[in-house]
């Protein structure tokens, strides 16, 4: 990183943010790993830029069908979770070892969804 402290200084002013950021593995920084560090950061960038995409609506799917069934929602929602775990691992080591978490992410997803339309389609009676 001090080798881009001068360029930084010029360009930008003040010195890189520790850990070269803005960059995300695919920058002027990155250009330093090796292919199988560059490899294995991009794994976890995308590990987490996936849990981040799917975290709204499950939140909301949660949030929701704690209404009708709230036990079924916090079940539904603790599996979605440990399958996100399994994911996070298997994508680490390999994209292609993700899947087992992939069948359990989606089973909870999917489980979620139906749970709030039943919800949503139930909510007259909550009155």
């Amino acid at each position: 990183m001090r080798r881009f402290d001068e360029i930084h200084e010029k360009e930008v002013g003040g010195k890189p943010a520790k850990g070269g950021y803005p960059d995300m593995g695919n920058g002027r920084y990155s250009t330093d790993l090796s292919y199988d560090q560059w490899y294995i950061f991009n794994n976890y960038q995308r590990a987490h830029y996936n849990y981040m995409e799917q975290l709204t609506p499950t939140i909301i799917w949660i949030l929701i069908s704690i209404f009708y069934k709230p036990l079924a929602a916090a079940i539904l929602g603790f599996i979605y979770f440990i399958g996100r775990i399994f994911y996070s691992i298997g994508y680490m080591k390999s994209p292609n070892s993700r899947l087992i978490g992939a069948l359990i992410i989606d089973a909870a997803f999917l489980g979620l969804f139906i749970l709030s339309l039943v919800t949503i389609g139930n909510w007259g009676n909550f009155a």
